[in-house]
């Protein structure tokens, strides 16, 4: 069960402009990354594309500005039908991805895209039918448990 949303993905035509209006009218500080090409499976095929994105957090909640760089993805998708850019999608956590896209594609929500960035897994489900906008469904990477040491006996 999704216990809350934890992120809102915004995809802008123009990240310094976005970035202006944001710090200028509402006073958010975002911080910029780059990012290196990435591959993903779009609709089922291999794609390659590469992003540039912003982010800051409100009140807990983790805001996301996305520019496409080039390449196709759901993003550039997305600006294709929206040129002025968006709310592309709510994320949430998910201790399990596979279990959980298999949970919404049984239930009929097709799955758009899925792929990995800095160890995280993600997958983007479309929700416009039902909700007006995609789901982005993270699962972070496992933490690996420090093993104690046993302490030497005098």
């Amino acid at each position: 069960m999704i216990e809350k949303i934890s992120q809102i993905g915004i995809v802008v035509p123009d990240m310094d402009k976005a970035i202006k209006f944001y710090k200028d009218v509402m006073g958010l500080d975002f911080n910029v990354l780059p990012r290196e090409p990435e591959t993903c499976m779009l609709h089922g095929e291999e794609t390659h594309f590469q992003l540039k994105t912003g982010f800051t957090f409100l009140n807990g909640l983790q805001l996301e500005l996305i520019q496409v760089m080039n390449g196709t993805s759901a993003h550039s998708e997305f600006l294709e039908k929206n040129p002025q850019g968006g709310m592309h999608h709510v994320a949430v956590y998910v201790e399990d991805l596979e279990e959980e896209v298999q949970k919404y594609t049984d239930a009929g929500v097709e799955l758009i895209a899925k792929g990995e960035y800095m160890r995280s897994k993600w997958a983007y489900l479309n929700s416009t039918e039902q909700v007006g906008l995609l789901l982005e469904l993270i699962e972070l990477p496992k933490r690996k448990k420090k093993e104690k040491k046993p302490k030497k006996e005098e």
